[in-house]
């Protein structure tokens, strides 16, 4: 319903964030009034604040603590689907799967075949990704960075010690990066 659910604790759902519509000229404003397109993965920040994958747009977007939704980082318009590394607009990402925050505040995300880095700039409100680890070619491959390769990686999650676990689905694994 391009809407972000929200569930209680005694189980009451409610509409957290979106109109239900699917709008491209209504990206930013406050989280109800703004159209989603089809948001996949949710992720808080240790600032409580929600980061939202909208894989219609290819976008990573985020709704802060007063409730207004911006876009961090791809293609605004959503036709950005592609692997790009880059800042801002320039960068582009294909199906992310899984996201991640580590202890420094840096967004791991699980992207086709490759993990990304996304960075942020508080000075500027800007962020950047780059990649992290995989080639980018779906096979198996344990080394370091862009020497590894995945098969879809999708759920993702990262340890006390900044370690990351990534769900290497079609290659039936638990992959872990240091």
């Amino acid at each position: 319903n391009n809407v972000i659910r929200k569930i209680d604790s005694q189980g009451v759902v409610s509409t957290y964030a979106g109109n239900g519509n699917w709008e491209h000229d209504r990206t930013e404003g406050f989280r109800t009034d703004v159209g989603f397109a089809h948001p996949r993965m949710l992720v808080f920040n240790s600032e409580n604040e929600l980061f939202v994958f909208e894989g219609g747009r290819h976008r990573i977007s985020k709704i802060d603590n007063s409730g207004n939704v911006s876009r961090v980082i791809g293609d605004y318009n959503g036709s950005g689907w592609g692997d790009n590394d880059g800042n801002d607009t320039q960068a582009q990402f294909r199906d992310i799967r899984g996201m991640a925050f580590d202890s420094s505040g840096n967004l791991f995300v699980s992207d086709d075949a490759k993990i990304k880095k996304i960075t942020f700039d508080i000075s500027d409100n800007s962020a950047s990704s780059t990649t992290f680890a995989g080639n980018g070619e779906w096979g198996f491959n344990d080394g370091e960075g862009i020497d590894a390769q995945f098969r879809e990686p999708a759920g993702i999650t990262i340890d006390s010690s900044d370690n990351l676990y990534v769900a290497d689905r079609h290659n039936h694994r638990i992959r872990k990066i240091t």
